[in-house]
């Protein structure tokens, strides 16, 4: 395993083009099942893998990009003097402080997760459902409980799952209609959904393009929810469905949404979109979306490797030293150490070598060695 800057940018550029993609598929082609766990999780594998795993193809294309990759890549290779302790790459550093800086982000996310679950067991309590068909609406390990401090239903809880409702009362539909709603929450897994997705924000926080994951996801959570609940109910259960949207968006509570997914949000637009979305339900475009995104994860991550970004330099002018034109190996050549100079012995002369020279042939396993 071995991270290369050159790795690092193919990196970047083609989880953006993924990013881009599911951007578009969820929020303009509205095939809102590509918001799923094994994407995401497909997102985290892609990065990873396409990252650290170097691979060279027999047809890999190698293509120069002198214009924006070198003049990165010589800002990256700068050293930053450290005094008597010697210096250290710009690249580095950059990567200390960016992985620094997504540490302290993901901190603040987990403590905020815990703080909104210790807000909830405080101020709620266990609630009763009257109804018993209501009752079997969900599974048993989802826990239904009574809020005093919020205005509208919402779902939380990634280990612990829960329901939360207004310390108020339901007629019977009404609750059967919002408690099916907020079990396809848990049943889509959308809250674990949009804790890894809040995660990998963190992680890339310096790339523009990732931020596109976590816009209006909440919206594209509502929207999976209402197809699956209204595909179950005839032309009154939707119509009484949508009665029911409307009264709970004049209490929707924004402040629930921070970890949680609540029925309803007090965006107009948001609700106007619901609202289209359930008049114009196709249930066929799930099935598109869920089989598209698989296969440009596949087609996308053979041709990172296919198609390669590189530096380019254009050859010295003038007459070349060929003098030392034997190959050099590990077997046969050796790096010095003297007096804080390195050399590289070729033809039983010692060639002086920079500080970056060094490091490429330290990590290609030449040895070295103190003294000439």
């Amino acid at each position: 395993m071995k991270i290369t800057i050159f790795s690092f940018v193919a990196t970047v550029i083609y989880s953006s083009s993924i990013i881009l993609l599911l951007y578009f598929l969820r929020t303009k082609a509205r095939l809102v099942s590509v918001c799923s766990t094994s994407n995401i999780v497909l997102l985290y594998m892609f990065c990873a893998i396409r990252l650290s795993l170097p691979l060279e193809f027999a047809w890999t294309l190698a293509v120069p990009m002198p214009v924006i990759i070198n003049p990165i890549y010589a800002v990256l290779k700068r050293r930053i003097s450290l005094g008597e302790a010697g210096s250290v790459k710009l690249y580095l550093v950059l990567a200390a402080v960016a992985l620094l800086i997504a540490l302290i982000k993901i901190i603040i996310l987990i403590r905020e997760y815990f703080k909104i679950y210790s807000t909830i067991v405080k101020f709620s309590k266990k609630r009763i459902l009257k109804d018993n068909a209501n009752r079997d609406l969900g599974k048993e390990n989802i826990e239904i409980r009574e809020c005093e401090i919020i205005g509208s239903p919402f779902s939380f809880g990634i280990f612990k799952k829960m329901i939360l409702l207004p310390a108020k009362e339901y007629e019977t539909e009404t609750e059967k209609l919002i408690l099916m709603h907020e079990y396809m929450h848990h049943a889509n897994r959308d809250l674990p959904v949009k804790m890894l997705t809040e995660i990998f924000v963190a992680i890339f926080w310096w790339n523009p393009i990732v931020y596109l994951l976590g816009k209006d996801l909440n919206q594209t959570f509502e929207l999976r929810c209402d197809q699956k609940v209204v595909e179950k109910l005839d032309f009154q259960g939707r119509i009484k469905y949508l009665q029911v949207l409307l009264e709970e968006y004049k209490n929707a509570d924004e402040r629930a949404l921070a970890c949680g997914l609540g029925f309803s949000n007090s965006v107009t637009t948001f609700i106007e979109e619901r609202f289209k979305e359930i008049k114009n339900f196709n249930a066929g475009k799930k099935k598109y979306g869920n089989c598209l995104v698989p296969i440009f994860f596949v087609v996308t991550f053979f041709l990172s490797y296919t198609v390669v970004f590189q530096s380019q330099y254009k050859a010295p002018d003038g007459q070349m030293n060929t003098h030392y034109g034997e190959e050099v190996s590990r077997e046969k050549n050796y790096i010095y150490e003297y007096e804080k100079k390195y050399y590289i012995s070729i033809n039983n002369d010692l060639i002086e070598i920079d500080d970056d020279c060094l490091q490429d042939l330290l990590n290609d396993g030449f040895e070295l060695k103190e003294g000439l």
